[in-house]
């Protein structure tokens, strides 16, 4: 699928970004310290010690330099995924997303909570599932009806028909916003007009957002063949993609 292979595109890129910016969290003569704060933190990364977490995450708040912090930032994200330990320093990466100043600072944030999704991606926290309702023929109405059923509450998720190939059209909104509440399925209902026969793709795409980091995106797509007196349909193997922040 179209959609499919420009996500897949997507996180590549994604990988490829993140990759770099491991590679260049080192700015030379950004450290006001000479290199010493680098030194230190090379070293710590080579043979960390117990309690290595809180000791970067004080120098990360109190450093003046925003270099200096990149730099803790990548090493503490390094030994914690070496360590398996990315879990204790994710509260620490989601607060300096959410509210650091420095924007170089808040942006490294945000690159290492996805270089630690690539390494450890979360579970799926959501399930979607699809069918249509009606009759299948030329110059008909369908109703495609997704059931959402996360695991946990999500305070903005976004459900609906992501594309409309030529000879369908949206009999009703395509899209819909909304929270959803953790174990209680919800329906959605979209009607789509047959206008022309004819074999069509029809992607069902959900996006929860628990919180302004994390996501998941869910898609199922119909296959769907219309004639002028009838018509099937199937529903191909499910899909799903992280997107980047």
């Amino acid at each position: 699928m179209k959609k499919t292979h420009i996500l897949i595109a997507i996180c590549v890129l994604a990988v490829v970004t993140i990759a770099l910016y491991a590679l260049t969290a080192y700015h030379p003569g950004g450290d006001t310290g000479g290199t010493t704060g680098f030194k230190e933190f090379e070293e710590m990364e080579l043979n960390p010690q117990p309690g290595y977490i809180g000791v970067l995450e004080d120098r990360i708040r109190g450093d003046p330099d925003p270099y200096v912090r990149e730099k803790g930032i990548a090493t503490l994200t390094s030994i914690a995924i070496r360590r398996n330990e990315t879990d204790q320093i994710i509260p620490f990466l989601k607060e300096l997303a959410y509210n650091e100043d420095d924007d170089a600072v808040r942006t490294a944030a945000y690159a290492n909570i996805g270089l630690i999704r690539l390494n450890y991606p979360l579970p799926g926290r959501g399930t979607l599932t699809v069918t249509v309702d009606g009759r299948i023929a030329k110059g008909k109405n369908v109703t495609v009806v997704a059931t959402v059923t996360p695991t946990v509450d999500v305070p903005d998720a976004t459900i609906g028909i992501s594309r409309f190939d030529t000879g369908l059209y949206p009999a009703t909104e395509p899209v819909i916003q909304t929270s959803l509440q953790a174990r209680v399925p919800k329906e959605f209902r979209f009607g789509i007009s047959l206008n022309e026969a004819g074999s069509y793709e029809v992607p069902v795409a959900v996006l929860l957002s628990w919180d302004r980091v994390d996501d998941e995106y869910l898609e199922k797509a119909i296959d769907l063949t219309v004639t002028e007196s009838d018509g099937t349909y199937t529903i191909a193997e499910d899909e799903s993609a992280e997107l980047p922040p």
